[in-house]
């Protein structure tokens, strides 16, 4: 009988071992790093399509005959601004530069401005609107100037936010047979 009890693990058993995680990981890497650019395309796209809705209600709560106008700038810097303008610059970031879009809210006038800032590699490919860039949300029914949003990730993974001329909002994948829980467009 052997007196010496085997403990712990060999130098062969623990290189194997490093072997098999660095080879998981390898695999694993650009996997994972597609699903986070998934990840945060869903989250701008869905951020977009909620101030969308946002837009819309504000222009119906208000009602009278002045609508609300979302103005877009496409591109790797996009941005979008709010206004009861037709047109604003959502570039401008000095309230009182004249084409700064500016949006009353509880009596008081301030600069209504999102940027592409927080995410990062999510470009708005078009924003595409029988207005041209900008959207427009009727006071009445909230009726819109339909049109859509094309936002692409550093993949070339494809989101869209499309609206109805009756104001519908709603989210799709270009091409997609309803894949990552999206509908096809």
């Amino acid at each position: 009988m052997d007196d010496h009890d085997q403990r712990g693990v060999t130098l062969i058993e623990v290189l194997l071992a490093l072997a098999l995680l660095v080879l998981l990981i390898t695999q694993a890497a650009p996997a994972l790093g597609q699903w986070l650019e998934r990840q945060r395309l869903h989250s701008v796209a869905r951020a977009l399509a909620a101030d969308l809705q946002q837009a819309r209600q504000e222009a119906i709560t208000r009602g009278g005959n002045q609508p609300v106008y979302l103005h877009f700038r496409a591109g790797g810097s996009w941005c979008y601004g709010l206004s009861r303008q037709p047109d604003c610059d959502c570039r401008q970031t000095d309230a009182s530069h004249p084409e700064a879009c500016l949006f009353t809210r509880r009596n008081v006038q301030r600069l209504e401005r999102r940027d592409a800032g927080p995410w990062p590699g999510i470009t708005l490919k078009r924003a595409a609107f029988t207005l041209g860039p900008s959207l427009r949300f009727d006071p009445l029914r909230g009726l819109a100037s339909a049109g859509r949003l094309e936002l692409e990730n550093r993949y070339g993974q494809q989101l869209q936010v499309r609206v109805s001329p009756l104001g519908r909002i709603r989210l799709c994948r270009p091409g997609a047979q309803g894949a990552w829980g999206v509908a096809p467009c």
